[in-house]
């Protein structure tokens, strides 16, 4: 036997020691178990070896040193288990352990090496300068263990390195000048959460291909230079919590691939500087210039990123209003404007436009005005701080009605009147709403009716008001019988035209179709009882029912919302009814027949699917353990369907409900399409609460996100439940992925058509052994 492979099961105990009789064994995978003990004695034996993986077990003890006498060996992969004790030489992944002491100098002899990954360990000591020696490095992951000293120079040694991760050690001194000999291949620098100091060195920027650069929480300081700009592949920079001071730097509008940019918890000063926010457009995920000593106006330019989930500008001292052109980031979900020394109003019509914002901070500045009632539109709110500012007026009532809202915080301020006492404000805390003396009526604060005890019933103004309402109902009135005799006028021509169209719905029939009438769907629903639902949106809703004849068939029947689909519409639905009823293809669900009766009813009868759909398939509690290639089979036969509606006639038909959005083009197909693979593979719903690293971010930019990392970064967003057996499985799952984003592009015309994704995911199924 040369290969045994026994990897993604459930077996437990130790590794038999006859394993060393298989004296000819190349390749042993047993990742994903739950192996304990230690490695027997016998595992010396197995000299022939090429590929060894015991990832992802539980197995303890130290590591033989025998192992380094595999001189065949290519791949050694024995990441998360619970090895102790030093490492022997000739090896390469380690990480997650809990390995101690030095790096052994023997490893650095292994010039052959490719990936060496002795990160989230314990080890301790400096990093040898014959690091050098490993001129066929690709990727170096230390990080997040307790090594000290300084990054030696010979680091640049390394120009074949695309990855370089050192973050979360003790590395003092200054950033290597030589790391600018990595500058055709680096792609990957963290140095974060070190100790390093001095000027950020110019060398640094002289690096053309990195798309992340991170070197937060250090102790860096002066100007960021201005060859900056020159890192056009930048997605990622995070410089935050340094010394840096000096201005923003102008350069860093030119970067079009920016996703996330973190300046925060540094010295920096002057204004924000509205040219280079509005080259920024690109940036998606952060935008963090928090903690700063930042001066003048918010620009308006901060508008323009329309993409962006997250902006902190708290802690500076910017002044002036709230632009607003912040209406134009409408995938905000965080807004942090906190401590700075801001005035005027609230802009009205603002928070209607910033509707998927879950955090909103505006406190301690000096914002004045009245609340805006128009927060109502703020659904998906969580948490709101609109403390230490000069707010007066009331509360508006609307805020109870936020039933997302967790935290409020409206203390000194100078509202009044009485406090809701719904929602949010039945568990809220005193101190959020003390420095407010005019409130009343909660039940920590004094009755709102004892301010007036004692006063005169009537007073000189009361009457005149009391006047003037008078005056105001007779006007009232008058204007009701006025509009009581349009109304009928109107009545007796609206008639006409109802008439008319209940004519249409009697002599237009589809002879493909049953035409089923309201009596017969409300007794194969039982009276569309809500227990029948098997999904609904804001276009219909979808009821399981069973016909009472012929033969007492199973049917979905699909109740569409008449104020989606208004009178004027009837000809338009008839017609496509026409047109469905000649559809035909085995990934498509079919038509049996329709129901249509004039401003009560409008709804398709289809055939009802035993085996559920495929959010149930997906989400559902019994949702089975796809591979990689049975999820691009189902990628395949909707994809089937969709190039059927879009090409199958000499117009194309537009499916609009393959996820959440609806459009008149083919493209948005493409769009939801893309949506569908990416909650496929990963298992996480596009409108569910997704973060990284505490960003939140839309699936889509997780995906992306994770695509930037390599294999590596899809291996760590797919569905764990999904079994990804071999590397080729992976590489096509990401695969997959990248075709689901360029499905996804929000300008429409740059997304593929639905028979270029069809023909691609063949491919990608014939690669991993599909049909």
């Amino acid at each position: 036997m040369w290969a045994l492979g026994v990897d993604i099961n459930n077996l437990t105990g130790q590794i038999p020691s006859c394993i060393g009789d298989l004296d000819k064994l190349q390749i042993f995978e047993a990742f994903m178990n739950n192996l304990d003990g230690e490695l027997p004695p016998s595992f010396a034996k197995l000299t022939q070896m090429k590929s060894l993986d015991l990832s992802a077990n539980k197995l303890s003890g130290s590591i033989p040193q025998e192992i380094g006498n595999f001189s065949h060996l290519w791949i050694l992969q024995m990441w998360e288990n619970r090895f102790s004790g030093p490492i022997p030489s000739e090896l390469g992944r380690f990480g997650a352990n809990s390995l101690t002491g030095g790096i052994p100098e023997d490893l650095f002899d292994c010039g052959s090496l490719r990936t060496l990954d002795l990160a989230w360990n314990n080890f301790t000591g400096g990093l040898n300068r014959r690091v050098g020696q490993l001129g066929e490095l690709r990727r170096l992951h230390l990080q997040w263990n307790a090594l000290s000293g300084t990054i030696p120079e010979e680091i640049g040694n390394l120009t074949n390195l695309i990855d370089l991760k050192l973050g979360g050690n003790r590395f003092a001194g200054r950033i290597p000048a030589s790391i600018s000999n990595m500058s055709s291949s680096l792609q990957v620098l963290d140095l974060s959460h070190n100790r390093l100091h001095g000027a950020l060195p110019a060398e640094l920027f002289e690096l053309r291909q990195p798309t992340i650069l991170d070197l937060g929480s250090n102790r860096c300081a002066g100007a960021i230079p201005a060859e900056v700009s020159n890192l056009r592949s930048l997605s990622f920079l995070d410089l935050s919590k340094n010394r840096l001071n000096g201005t923003f730097p102008a350069g860093l509008g030119g970067h079009e691939q920016l996703l996330t940019l973190d300046l925060s918890h540094n010295r920096l000063s002057g204004a924000i500087p509205g040219a280079a926010v509005a080259a920024m457009s690109t940036v998606q995920m952060y935008l963090n210039l928090s903690n700063n000593a930042f001066t003048g106006p918010i620009p308006r330019e901060v508008g323009g990123l329309t993409m962006v989930q997250a902006i902190d500008l708290s802690n500076n001292q910017l002044s002036g209003g709230i632009p607003a052109t912040l209406a134009g980031c409408k995938n905000l979900y965080s807004l942090d404007l906190s401590a700075n020394n801001l005035v005027g109003t609230l802009p009205a019509g603002l928070f209607p436009q910033l509707d998927l914002l879950t955090t909103l901070n505006v406190s301690h500045n000096d914002l004045d005005g009245e609340i805006n009632p128009d927060m109502a539109a703020l659904k998906h709110i969580q948490t709101l701080d609109l403390s230490s500012n000069a707010f007066a007026g009331t509360i508006p009532p609307a805020l109870a009605n936020l039933t997302s809202l967790r935290e409020l915080n409206l203390s000194s301020n100078h509202l009044e009147g009485p406090v809701p006492d719904t929602g949010v404000f039945r568990n809220l805390s005193v101190s959020s709403l003390q420095g407010n003396p005019g409130l009343c009526g909660w039940n920590l604060l004094a009755p709102c009716h004892a301010a007036g005890a004692g006063k005169p019933r009537f007073s000189r103004t009361g009457l005149v008001v009391l006047v003037v309402l008078l005056v105001l109902a007779l006007l009232l009135l008058f204007s009701l019988v006025t509009i009581l005799v349009v109304c009928c006028r109107r009545y007796k021509k609206k008639r006409v035209k109802s008439d008319g169209s209940s004519h249409l719905s009697e002599t237009f029939v589809v002879p493909e179709l049953r035409r089923f009438t309201y009596g017969e769907l409300e007794s194969a629903t039982g009276s569309f009882d809500q227990g029948n639902v098997i999904g609904s949106s804001s276009l219909s809703t979808v009821y399981k029912g069973v016909l009472v004849e012929p033969d007492g068939k199973a049917v979905a029947v699909k109740r569409l919302n008449l104020e989606q689909f208004p009178a004027m519409s009837d000809k338009s639905f008839l017609t496509e009814l026409a047109t469905l009823s000649r559809l035909r293809h085995k990934n498509l669900a079919r038509v049996v027949g329709y129901a249509w009766e004039a401003f009560k009813m409008k709804a398709l009868v289809l055939e009802y699917m035993d085996n559920g759909d495929l959010d149930g398939a997906i989400h559902g509690p019994d949702a089975p353990r796809w591979t990689v290639a049975e999820r691009l089979r189902v990628c395949v036969s909707v994809a089937h369907g969709l190039v059927y509606l879009h090409s199958g006639y000499g117009f194309p038909l537009v499916h609009c409900d393959l996820a959440y959005m609806r459009g008149a083009s083919p493209k948005a197909d493409v769009f939801s399409f893309g949506v569908l693979v990416m909650e496929l593979f990963t298992k996480r719903r596009p409108t569910g609460n997704i973060e990284e690293d505490g960003v939140p971010m839309t699936l889509q930019q997780l995906v992306g996100n994770a695509l930037s990392r390599g294999l590596e970064g899809v291996a760590g967003v797919l569905d764990s439940g999904m079994k990804v057996a071999t590397e080729i499985e992976l590489s096509t799952a990401a695969d997959a992925l990248r075709l689901a984003s360029s499905c996804a592009e929000f300008e429409p015309a740059d997304r593929p058509d639905m028979n270029g994704v069809l023909s691609a995911l063949l491919k990608m199924s014939r690669a991993c052994g599909g049909d």
